[in-house]
């Protein structure tokens, strides 16, 4: 079908009471079907979970409507992910999509970067047709991708390093921070000088302020900027930092209260903008891998968080104790 990148068939299967049924599984694609020994071919993945997601974008008036980043393309779902079709357009129906963000004023607009070939394409028309609007250097993408709360004009974009596409490598250097004022449409690098190297996992904004937002990066903890960054600080105080932040997460009602996620460091709570951390580790393990962290929009007090060791936890203290 249109907008669906087929793959790699890796393996055949014949239905024994019809040698006309040919399933096939596909590396970079998903699960086909053909009923007509192989003339035409229809997408058999309802259900399938073996598909590597790597991102997903909610539209917040209608959560019916998902969008996914995938290893094998773009896909859209209008009935809350009961099914699926693909935005994969060419030329740019590749493979190792990372990120992918919808203007939150107009889901049609949406951003995605894919680290096949360094890229992070914009699309006008819900995924019918693609444009560069960014290239990175060879072995960078976009990582992370976020609209301002109070300006969705201003969309912020995180980079990192990998070796090999598909997977990005927290150990290789990013080229930090770029932020677009026009939608995605024109795209400025704000990390410079030492900061101009980071590997961003996660970015949050301030709730009321475009130009103030946190950072979570591999090589440099957590940095924040409260001028579009004019001038980085990074801010550590407090953190036991071995390996680098994973995720960082602003409270949408009091922008004092941080929290960030350390890798294999737990979690870790601030209550004055960054200034100062304590752990906040009650009912998680010292070294759990946090990888996200969302907090309620409409109750912070309710906040949610990935460990990549043991699953989802849930706090409904502002995550001061963890279940």
């Amino acid at each position: 079908p249109p907008g669906i990148r087929g793959g790699f068939p890796i393996d055949f299967q014949i239905d024994p009471r019809d040698p006309n049924r040919i399933f096939a599984n596909n590396y970079g694609g998903g699960n086909f079907l053909s009923e007509d020994g192989g003339k035409s071919w229809q997408v058999a993945s309802t259900g399938y979970t073996g598909a590597q997601i790597r991102d997903l974008f909610i539209d917040p008036n209608y959560p019916g409507v998902v969008y996914a980043a995938a290893r094998s393309g773009i896909f859209l779902s209008r009935d809350g992910g009961k099914t699926w079709s693909g935005l994969g357009a060419d030329p740019y129906n590749v493979l190792e999509w990372n990120a992918i963000v919808a203007d939150p004023t107009n889901p049609s607009l949406f951003l995605a970067g894919t680290n096949w070939w360094s890229l992070l394409l914009y699309s006008s028309d819900g995924g019918r047709s693609w444009e560069k609007v960014l290239e990175l250097e060879p072995n960078r993408g976009v990582r992370s991708l976020i609209h301002s709360p109070s300006n969705p004009d201003w969309v912020y974009a995180g980079t990192g390093g990998y070796f090999s596409a598909g997977g990005f490598d927290p150990n290789i250097s990013g080229q930090g921070i770029y932020l677009s004022r026009d939608r995605g449409g024109n795209w400025d690098q704000i990390t410079t000088g030492e900061y101009s190297d980071a590997h961003v996992l996660d970015i949050s904004i301030h709730p009321e302020d475009p130009e103030s937002l946190y950072a979570a990066t591999s090589n440099h903890g957590i940095i924040r900027t409260w001028n579009a960054g004019e001038s980085w600080q990074e801010i550590t105080e407090g953190i036991r930092m071995r390996h680098g932040a994973n995720a960082v997460a602003v409270d949408p009602i009091n922008p004092d209260v941080i929290l960030a996620g350390i890798a294999f460091g737990g979690i870790y709570r601030s209550e004055d903008g960054g200034e100062s951390w304590g752990q906040s580790a009650a009912g998680l393990t010292p070294e759990a891998n946090i990888t996200d962290i969302i907090i309620d929009p409409t109750n912070p007090d309710i906040v949610y968080a990935s460990d990549s060791f043991s699953g989802v936890y849930r706090s409904s203290d502002g995550g001061i104790t963890w279940h």
